[in-house]
């Protein structure tokens, strides 16, 4: 292949971060992929190693013991990769075994509503009196639910509990330390109340917006500052999901921008310097990322935001890349079962496409530079989640770059209005013990976005797809058509064309 005349004689541009990343991935994956199919890949993965340190070892040139220094390096990576799951896979199959009817005792750590049904995990379990390693997780109709149980609260059944196997679809939430299922649930009584700090804070804020905004805003009003989705109508998420929009309620860089970008202009108005302006926008950025769960899009677009401020306030060079690199590693080195969650492969595919995929959209658009850059942005996300999104719904959106571009900047106002509202109005609650006043404007928007997003059908622009397998000939084509590998434009057009071609024959029609 003939690299870009540019004087470069490197085929990918390799940035040392990125490739500290993907090693500690490739070391998530093994030790994943050994306790699911057994031992015979770690023999696999040895023999890479093996065969690339006895290459770089006789291999004769120049940079031979760099070489060798930064290959052990990675091997380093890796193996903590391997080891942090291994960890994982220790204490899943060291959870024990329990028979019969018991009464479990725990603390709700998670609560969530889907068709009528609620899912509910708890943490700080205990069975029988005697304490359970792991989380319990079980489903009950919302008729009979827990409808006075909250976040927080110790609550007391009796159920039959099962040791999750572990094995393929379950493998990464049992390895994530959900080792039970809790079944024939009854009685189910509240003990007493004990959240924390974060989760007071969350079921306050949930609490003023119920109170103060009508039935029909509250569950956007909530989706969209904290990312709770629990409470909107299942066919309005539905709509939002097939405009491919829904986005807009997983609080990530979009909304973490806002966040930081407010709190950047009020540090200005203070006159503060460059260490008292970093505390005084991380800290509440921080705490923001706990109120909607710690989940990986906040703690990915923090860490990428908290790495921008810093650079800007002590001169280094920023690169997104290498920003992104950073915020994988500090979350999968601590909980590296998040490789598997959706929601961290649909945050961090988006925003590597962005960084990779959208200059290449805007030097096409440099006459239309106000409507070819948000262009580029939005298709851009839309090509990197388009295989995740397909596996889990099903279909694609025809139409969802241009729904974006029309819709998304509405939804960020709406975000704006309904942050800064709920702010005053929380003071206003506390003064005067209403907010009516202060909530009034989001709501008239929020009910005219819902409405206005409600009257079209989006499912008539959707088509059936599927990826599965053919994810990675789709990344191989969005990775040639990037500037990250340095090909003719004959070259690329090629790949692109023949990576695309492949997903559509064998995974769009078939």
């Amino acid at each position: 292949m003939t690299m870009k005349e540019d004087g470069s004689n490197k085929l990918i541009n390799i940035r040392p971060l990125c490739v500290a990343a993907l090693c500690l991935i490739a070391g998530i994956l093994c030790g994943y992929f050994t306790y699911v199919y057994g031992w015979w890949v770690n023999a696999i993965f040895v023999a890479v190693f093996l065969v690339a340190i006895i290459f770089v070892r006789f291999y004769k040139f120049k940079e031979n013991r760099r070489a060798l220094v930064l290959l052990l390096v990675a091997l380093l990576i890796f193996t903590i990769g391997y080891l942090r799951t291994s960890i994982s896979v220790i204490n899943a199959k060291n959870a024990p075994s329990i028979s019969g009817e018991v009464t479990l005792v725990g603390v709700i750590d998670d609560m969530s509503t889907s068709e009528g049904v609620q899912k509910i995990t708890l943490n700080s379990c205990s069975v029988n009196g005697d304490k359970l390693n792991g989380k319990v997780v079980f489903y009950i109709n919302t008729v009979s639910g827990l409808s006075d149980a909250d976040l927080g609260y110790r609550i007391l059944l009796n159920c039959n509990i099962n040791k999750n196997d572990g094995k393929y679809n379950n493998a990464a939430s049992f390895l994530g330390g959900i080792y039970y299922t809790a079944k024939s649930v009854t009685n189910i009584s509240i003990i007493n109340s004990e959240p924390n700090l974060l989760q007071f804070l969350f079921k306050e804020v949930r609490s003023f917006l119920r109170n103060n905004l009508s039935k029909e805003a509250f569950p956007y009003a909530l989706a969209l500052l904290l990312g709770d989705t629990s409470h909107m109508p299942s066919v309005s998420y539905a709509n939002f999901q097939m405009a491919g929009i829904a986005h807009v309620f997983a609080v990530s860089g979009l909304h973490m921008g806002v966040f930081i970008s407010i709190f950047s202009f009020l540090s200005k108005r203070i006159k503060a310097n460059a260490v008292a302006k970093c505390i005084f926008i991380l800290l509440p950025a921080f705490l923001y990322c706990g109120l909607c769960g710690f989940n990986s899009s906040t703690l990915r677009a923090f860490v990428m935001a908290a790495i921008t401020l810093l650079a800007t306030n002590t001169g280094f060079k920023r690169d997104g890349l290498s920003s992104v690199a950073v915020a994988a590693v500090g979350i999968l080195l601590v909980k590296p079962m998040e490789l598997f969650g959706v929601g961290f492969r649909l945050s961090f595919m988006a925003v590597i496409a962005i960084f990779t995929l959208a200059p290449v959209f805007n030097r096409g658009s440099r006459g239309v530079k106000f409507v070819g850059e948000p262009l580029s942005v939005s298709l851009s996300a839309q090509l990197g989640t388009m295989p995740i999104l397909a596996d889990m719904s099903g279909y694609t959106s025809i139409i969802a770059v241009f729904a974006n571009l029309i819709f998304v900047p509405l939804m960020v106002f709406i975000y704006i209005l309904t942050f800064v509202c709920t702010i005053f109005g929380l003071i206003e609650s506390a003064i005067f013990q209403n907010a009516s006043v202060s909530m009034f404007l989001p709501e008239v928007l929020i009910n005219f976005a819902s409405k206005t997003i409600g009257i079209v059908n989006f499912h008539a622009f959707t088509i059936p797809t599927h990826f599965h397998a053919l994810r990675i000939v789709w990344y191989i084509g969005l990775a040639a058509l990037s500037d990250t590998v340095n090909l003719t434009l004959k070259n690329k057009s090629v790949i692109v064309g023949l990576c695309l071609a492949l997903c559509v024959i064998f995974g769009m029609i078939l």
